[in-house]
């Protein structure tokens, strides 16, 4: 056999290689920019949600959309016939997973929402406005628990992150464009300085997802959770 008789089959499988990554590539960008878009879209009617008078209907509009949310991450990984479970769930040292969780919530909440108020500030930018009232204190808190972090980082940290990890093989650049998109999102609150603070919240976690030993997507989707609500709390007691 010659030597050119090698060459073209080589030059082609590299080839084929090459068109596959691309392929893979454009999909992923498009895939991450559609549920961006949706997730986006959604958010919007959060304002129609708010002009229900009916408190039980209110709510219940919310977290219809919430779970809305939610139901994109599963519906983009069966068109992409991937699983979910792989964009970052685990069931090994499961009670690690939720301990480092809760640290993370309590560190977190401790840094951001307690030490600012004793140390002279407001307080408020970051832990948001007192609660009142029983019905009020019991949404936040329930809505942060159980819809809040779940969505939040299901998307950010778990698809996004992942699938951006994937295709640029560094941790480092999935974490930062993750947190860039989950900070930009929260632009339609109107504020660039809850864009810069989502955006450095949002390293937290992620950094926290790629480096922290046993820190699963559990862990994130707990810590964050648990720190919106502590956020409630705070603001309660201290403010």
């Amino acid at each position: 056999m010659k030597e050119n008789d090698i060459k073209p089959s080589g030059s082609g499988a590299e080839n084929k290689i090459e068109n596959h990554d691309k392929q893979n590539t454009i999909k992923t960008i498009i895939f991450i920019t559609v549920l961006f878009a949706a997730v986006v879209a959604l958010t919007f009617i959060f304002r129609f949600a708010g002009l229900i008078k009916s408190i039980p209907l209110k709510i219940t509009v919310i977290y219809i959309i919430y779970v809305a949310m939610i139901a994109l991450v599963f519906i983009v990984c069966r068109i992409e016939k991937k699983r979910v479970r792989d964009l970052g769930f685990s069931k090994e040292k499961l009670c690690y997973q939720i301990l480092i969780g809760i640290g993370i919530a309590v560190g977190l909440s401790l840094l951001v929402g307690v030490l600012p108020i004793l140390i002279g500030g407001s307080g408020a930018s970051l832990v948001g406005e007192k609660q009142t009232g029983a019905v009020s204190i019991v949404y936040s808190i329930v809505t942060a628990l159980i819809f809040i972090g779940t969505l939040e980082e299901l998307i950010f940290r778990g698809y996004m992150q992942t699938r951006i990890n994937a295709l640029t093989k560094h941790k480092f650049i999935g974490v930062l464009i993750a947190a860039a998109l989950f900070g930009l999102w929260h632009i339609i609150n109107g504020s660039w300085i809850q864009v810069a603070f989502a955006f450095l919240i949002g390293c937290v976690f992620g950094f926290c997802r790629a480096y922290l030993k046993n820190c699963s997507l559990l862990s994130v989707i707990i810590a964050h959770g648990l720190y919106d609500a502590l956020l409630v709390l705070i603001g309660i007691i201290l403010l």
